[in-house]
């Protein structure tokens, strides 16, 4: 004898906390916090784009300058969508800063090929694309929802991840232009769940872009180490 609930008898249930924390550690992911989907959420960074590309500084990069709009609503993407979820899938080669003393000796023997840290294995977008469905189906298995009700971003989608991520107060945009957080630095991979789910299904959890502004404005001062 089956025991799902339908979920056209069962009135919609939330993950709790607990659940998605102890989802995104399995699934080797950090937490970067939600932001409430307002609209006009992103209309500053918007703006900034625009002037961007009126200058001519995305080069031959003509996909940044289709649709530049479209990066700033995640509702063109998902329909409806209420909720971001940001996450990061750090590859820092190893703890503590032996990593950096390693790179800097491999730059300097003739005998070695030194491939970028975020090149190497895995293509990174299948990875984190990948681990975003697979937490997007715990979710909605868990909220009696449909999977359409949610929607896996990496940077390969026209979404401004890195202002969310900011938004988000977990982290600020630096001089390199990537997400910088005082753990992790910018080694990270950038990912963002767009959800349906009203923003009152993660209680507590619930970042209010109102709030967020001071962390959006970074703190890097005059350091340009990122660089």
């Amino acid at each position: 004898m089956s025991h799902v609930k339908s979920s056209i008898s069962t009135p919609h249930a939330n993950p709790s906390p607990l659940q998605v924390q102890n989802w995104l550690q399995a699934l080797g992911l950090l937490d970067l916090g939600l932001v409430s989907l307002e609209k006009g959420l992103l209309s500053k960074e918007l703006e900034r784009l625009r002037l961007w590309l009126s200058e001519g500084y995305h080069g031959d990069m003509a996909y940044l300058a289709r649709s530049p709009d479209q990066r700033a609503d995640p509702a063109q993407l998902l329909p409806e969508a209420q909720t971001a979820l940001v996450v990061g899938l750090p590859y820092l080669p190893k703890p503590g800063p032996q990593w950096r003393m390693d790179e800097e000796a491999a730059l300097t023997d003739p005998l070695r090929a030194v491939v970028s840290i975020y090149a190497r294995g895995r293509d990174y977008h299948k990875v984190l694309r990948g681990r975003l469905a697979e937490l997007a189906r715990l979710m909605a298995q868990a909220s009696q929802r449909p999977l359409a009700d949610f929607r896996a971003c990496v940077d390969s989608a026209p979404l401004m991840e890195v202002a969310l991520a900011a938004k988000a107060q977990q982290g600020w945009q630096g001089k390199n232009t990537l997400l910088l957080t005082r753990a992790q630095g910018s080694l990270l991979f950038l990912g963002v769940l767009l959800t349906r789910l009203p923003v009152n299904a993660f209680s507590k959890r619930l970042v209010q872009a109102s709030t967020a502004a001071a962390a959006a404005e970074g703190h890097c001062g005059s350091c340009t180490d990122c660089l």
